[in-house]
């Protein structure tokens, strides 16, 4: 095994330098990779002399803190270090173990120890690591704060930057040196400056950094629409690549209505004229169309395709809430489905809620919370006035506990709430847990790959993505940036 070193230089005044590495024992100095870029990421990852990138088997690190003669809060600047990158959408995960009153700095033990000591005079903080020079598999990493340097306040340096560095350091990721503002702004800029808290937040970059090394399975993409200019932006968490950025599909005004129409196991680009009740559906991986101007609805009806036969096909499906009534039509085969299951002011959640491959007619009430639901394969109903939710409460469906049936979910837009229920067992997944804020739209996606769907935000002003994993109880993305203000976020897997 051999130990890589990661350390900050930093001046008596101005800038200083940090991130340099090298690696004790047989390697005279570490390899680190060129600047990757992935679409319009950019980052570094450390490596191996044999080219191996220097990661954890495992993607998660538990770390212990000591405290000892350290600025007040030290503990707390570090686990909020962690939850910074907890929160960049990857699989990685920082938890804190608690403290402890080792100084074993720089010790192959298997702790992973963050503690504030003496360092060089030059150092402001520095990661130590242990990782195997033929897989760069790491096996303990310690983290300290130089006790020389001045900290806090504008003319110190700011303890939980230095540590959401570093921590940076701990999953394998190298130091960024550039004299533009695009590299000055990222985490992982190898510079730093006395009272600068910006590092607290990582850039977009970083985070594209954590995910490329510790990838998530293939799950939902980030999609968003943008409605005046018919442009889809598509992020693909699994790939930690730009699918599509600003691709043209439809035109202004039409609502998106993604869905697998060609039975290929992935979404296509579809979108649905509410004016005229026009589809026009373009699989993206081939760019070929599979439905263009296809006449199925008409003015007031909303879209709801869904596969209500369990054929793997979407179907055209639109609900018209002023009657109530659902018009349904297999493009493969023309079969027309009309089925009055709903009433004015009810709000359509088509899912599959009993697991049986079918997709299931379903509207929510909000003024009363009553959920109404009608198995269309077996002509029977589910749910007739069931209460869950209250006035003031949004409809948010999906299957929140990886059991395969959709659960009955509700947001309440003014307290930032989330309220679920099991609908088959009748017991309660959450009520009442806080995850959103003001301005943020929710809607449910499984983004990290599990099979489970998470609680999902995307606030439109900013462009930003947050999602929580209910069943791990812990947010895996915050304010992640993807698209452009004011766009429509849609669900979709769209391919390898």
């Amino acid at each position: 095994m051999n130990i890589s070193k990661n350390f900050r230089f930093c001046r008596s005044t101005g800038p200083g330098w940090y991130g340099m590495a090298w690696v004790r024992g047989s390697i005279a100095i570490a390899a680190f990779a060129g600047l990757l870029a992935v679409g319009a990421q950019a980052f570094e990852v450390a490596k191996t002399s044999s080219g191996a990138e220097i990661k954890w088997l495992v993607p998660n690190m538990t770390y212990l803190v000591n405290s000892g003669g350290a600025p007040a809060g030290y503990a707390t600047a570090a686990i909020n270090a962690g939850r910074a990158w907890d929160g960049s959408g990857g699989k990685f995960r920082f938890f804190y173990g608690g403290t402890t009153t080792s100084h074993d700095y720089g010790v192959k033990d298997g702790k992973n120890i963050v503690d504030f000591g003496s360092l060089d005079s030059s150092i402001v903080g520095q990661c130590y690591r242990w990782f195997s020079s033929a897989s760069g598999r790491l096996t303990d990493t310690d983290l300290r704060l130089n006790s020389t340097k001045p900290w806090g306040g504008t003319g110190g340096y700011d303890v939980q930057s230095v540590i959401t560095h570093e921590m940076g350091h701990a999953v394998g990721l190298a130091d960024l040196y550039g004299t533009d503002s695009a590299t000055r702004a990222k985490t992982m800029y190898g510079l730093s400056t006395k009272g600068d808290t910006s590092p607290r937040m990582l850039d977009g970059d970083d985070m594209a950094g954590i995910r490329y090394l510790y990838r998530v399975a293939n799950g939902d993409d980030l999609t968003a629409f943008n409605r005046t200019t018919a442009q889809w932006f598509i992020y693909s968490l699994s790939k930690n690549d730009v699918l599509y950025s600003g691709k043209a599909w439809g035109y202004a005004g039409v609502v998106p209505v993604s869905a697998d129409f060609n039975n290929d196991g992935f979404a296509e680009l579809g979108v649905y004229d509410q004016n005229n009740g026009c589809w026009y559906v373009c699989n993206p991986r081939n760019n070929s169309i599979v439905l263009y101007g296809v006449a199925w609805g008409f003015k007031g009806a909303v879209a709801v395709p869904a596969d209500y036969d369990g054929d793997g096909y979407a179907e055209l499906a639109v609900y018209h809430a002023a009657s109530g009534n659902w018009y349904i039509y297999n493009h493969r085969t023309a079969k027309v489905t009309i089925v009055a299951w709903g009433f004015a002011g009810a709000t359509a959640v088509p899912a599959d809620y009993n697991g049986d491959g079918f997709d299931d007619l379903g509207v929510y009430y909000p003024p009363t919370g009553s959920w109404f639901i009608y198995d269309l394969r077996a002509k029977k109903t589910l749910e007739n006035n069931l209460q869950w939710g209250f006035a003031g409460t949004v409809p948010v469906v999906g299957d929140f506990n990886g059991d395969g049936k959709a659960d009955l979910g509700v947001y309440y837009t003014a307290g930032s709430r989330w309220y679920i229920l099991n609908r088959v067992t009748k017991t309660t997944i959450a009520s009442g847990l806080v995850w959103g804020f003001s301005g943020a739209t929710p809607f449910a996606a499984d983004f990290n790959g599990d099979k489970v769907d998470d609680l999902c935000l995307y606030y439109s002003a900013a462009a930003a993505w947050y999602a929580y994993d209910l069943t791990k109880s812990y947010a895996f993305m915050i304010g992640m940036p993807w698209g452009a203000a004011g766009l429509t976020p849609v669900r979709g897997n769209y391919g390898p």
